[in-house]
């Protein structure tokens, strides 16, 4: 069986900064400045709608009692709106079909993180649609049009792909961006943070 909580780790924002900071920046260096901005944009975007439905629900408990939904999931936006694109433009210099092939790819992986974090209890299933929804969304904008094969920063991404791996797990394997976004959450609303647990009973009136 396996491990769903070191494949949910594939969508960690950590882990996957490595990817989009070695795909940004081999669009750079290959001038192609247009397509890096539009989607650099579009996934600060996404990054912002995550947060701040983070931030609403730890700090009020705003969400959708009837659908399980406190926010977007992080993971699920992250790698829907990264790997299809990285595995697209990674295999573009094989052609066009290979190309194809690599960003469906990419999409299933995002499909199966987003499983992972349902069966781990981190995000219900209506946070994980939504997050992927989203992603896709970024994604589209982003192939939209055509890239360069990734060139020289193809390697660097992948050695730093490795290593970043390895140092997550070694030393603890998940960001603290959650748990950033529950402090900043509780200072805002001054009070102590919602969880899913609380919010639930809460709602339901107990």
């Amino acid at each position: 069986m396996p491990h769903w909580s070191l494949i949910r780790d594939l969508g960690d924002s950590a882990f996957l900064i490595v990817v989009v900071s070695g795909v940004l920046a081999s669009l750079v260096t290959g001038r192609e400045l247009r397509l890096a901005a539009r989607w650099a944009l579009a996934l600060a975007v996404a990054v912002g709608l995550v947060a701040a439905t983070k931030v609403a629900f730890f700090g009020w408990g705003i969400g959708i009692r009837a659908l399980d939904f406190t926010c977007i999931s992080g993971h699920a936006t992250l790698s829907a709106a990264i790997y299809p694109v990285f595995g697209r433009w990674a295999f573009s210099g094989l052609g066009d079909r290979a190309a194809m092939r690599a960003s469906l790819g990419g999409a299933a992986l995002a499909v199966v993180i987003g499983i992972a974090s349902v069966l781990t209890g981190a995000h219900s299933i209506a946070e994980v649609v939504a997050g992927l929804v989203l992603g896709s969304l970024v994604a589209v904008i982003a192939l939209a049009e055509p890239a360069p094969p990734l060139r020289s920063a193809l390697a660097t991404v992948v050695i730093a792909l490795a290593m970043t791996i390895f140092g997550a797990h070694a030393f603890g394997h998940r960001a603290e961006v959650g748990q950033g976004l529950m402090s900043l959450a509780s200072h805002l609303s001054g009070q102590p943070p919602y969880t899913r647990a609380t919010w639930l009973t809460q709602t339901s009136g107990g």
